[in-house]
């Protein structure tokens, strides 16, 4: 593509430069058009790409990489991280996520990171993966997990799917103290010992926060008494986890800034079908922070406050 004054860091001056798919993300350099979407042209239409009234216009865009005799030749005396920065072909690979805009001059605009490694505002650093893969491999509770943070604030969040079979074992046990036949209830139903139907782990989880719903909203002064006296189950489970992660942050001795101060609990397990997870069994990153991104810094926000 033709560059006008280029793209710079610290680690290259303008050499050659070129744009990697990164298909996980639905960045493409090149327009796509496969099985999959072959039957969605207006999905196929929203991959890197702007309308005008007459044409749609394609903006390549991926992993901005560069090479050329200004590239530096690696880390020193660190040839692991070398090696997974620059390729077998001399391409540096940036982790910027770079867009061109064929309509203004082929100009290069930085978009995304394709690195998830972000920067809390009091300067620490957080690779996202590793901390959800430390939670997550040492609470059998966990079925997914998706940490979140960001440099306008201290403290990391998450989004928690929970293994149902594993919580339902403890709710039996007494070790989680949730009453299972009061949320599982519902009203206007008959409970039969023989012909009701026993929920399911994914089911009850949902019924946990409709539950939930309902008793921080009730409907008459009935029910503002008889709510009063029962234990919010969603709070409960929520306890439970975040009890159980400042275990694992003790027992595995993690840094104090990887500790979690708030959950949200998710009951629908992500899968490539939902649009979560790539056909390559990899997390889509910026599906989740997209879906749970406004939540989740209101929650922040609200720990933010309480800190004042």
């Amino acid at each position: 593509f033709p560059m006008h004054n280029g793209y710079n860091s610290t680690l290259t001056l303008l050499n050659e430069m070129k744009l990697v798919s990164v298909p996980e993300m639905n960045y493409f350099a090149q327009p796509q058009k496969t099985n999959e979407n072959k039957d969605n042209e207006e999905e196929l239409n929203k991959q890197n790409t702007s309308s005008s009234q007459t044409q749609v216009v394609f903006r390549p865009a991926g992993e901005a990489c560069f090479r050329g005799p200004c590239i530096f030749s690696g880390y020193w005396k660190n040839p692991e991280l070398t090696a997974e920065t620059i390729d077998s072909e001399g391409w540096l690979h940036t982790g910027d996520i770079g867009e061109v805009d064929p309509t203004h001059n082929n100009y290069l605009r930085i978009i995304d990171r394709k690195k998830n490694i972000f920067k809390m505002n009091q300067g620490e650093y957080i690779q996202p993966e590793q901390v959800e893969q430390s939670y997550g491999d040492n609470c059998p509770a966990v079925q997914q997990i998706y940490v979140y943070g960001s440099p306008f604030y201290s403290k990391l969040v998450a989004v928690v799917v929970p293994n149902e079979e594993v919580i339902l074992k403890l709710i039996e046990k007494g070790d989680l103290k949730i009453d299972r036949n009061e949320v599982e209830h519902k009203e206007g139903e008959q409970q039969s010992s023989s012909a009701t139907k026993q929920t399911t782990g994914q089911q009850f989880i949902s019924d946990i926060i409709e539950y939930s719903t309902k008793l921080k909203k009730p409907s008459t002064q009935k029910d503002k008494s008889s709510s009063s006296k029962q234990s919010d189950p969603l709070d409960l489970l929520i306890k439970y986890y975040l009890s159980e992660f400042d275990r694992i942050l003790t027992e595995l001795k993690l840094p104090h800034f990887q500790r979690l101060f708030g959950l949200i609990i998710e009951p629908e397990a992500w899968s490539v079908e939902n649009g979560f997870f790539s056909p390559t069994q990899k997390l889509k990153r910026f599906m989740l922070r997209s879906r749970y991104e406004k939540e989740l810094e209101g929650m922040l926000d609200a720990l933010g406050n309480m800190d004042k």
